[in-house]
């Protein structure tokens, strides 16, 4: 049989777990990157900036910077997982740094 799994913030973990082990990289700073990037929630950037709504051009649950990444749509940004998906392979290829929440874990700011 078939099962979807619904993503939610109870979900998160376990999905990005999954999609972690998928891509071969460490699941604990990939899942904290997001937690401390949107709590699993996929929205817009709550950080102040000259973006839509006078906050950050970042979406999703990756917070992804769409200036920067314009190979993502705001909508693909949103979609948590192909932003997992896109994160994975982003972390995957030595970029986890793009993430400010990243640098924090790796600090030990930011515990998983």
């Amino acid at each position: 049989s078939q099962y979807t799994v619904e993503f939610s913030t109870t979900t998160a973990p376990l999905i990005l777990q999954a999609i972690a082990t998928k891509h071969g990289i460490d699941p604990i700073p990939f899942i904290a990157t997001a937690k401390c990037e949107s709590q699993f929630v996929p929205q817009q950037s709550k950080i102040k900036a000259r973006g839509p709504n006078g906050r950050e051009n970042s979406w999703g649950i990756f917070q992804i910077n769409l200036p920067y990444h314009p190979d993502v749509t705001k909508e693909q940004a949103m979609d948590p997982w192909y932003a997992a998906e896109w994160s994975a392979k982003q972390f995957k290829a030595g970029n986890a740094d793009i993430w400010t929440c990243h640098r924090l874990f790796k600090k030990g700011a930011l515990s998983p």
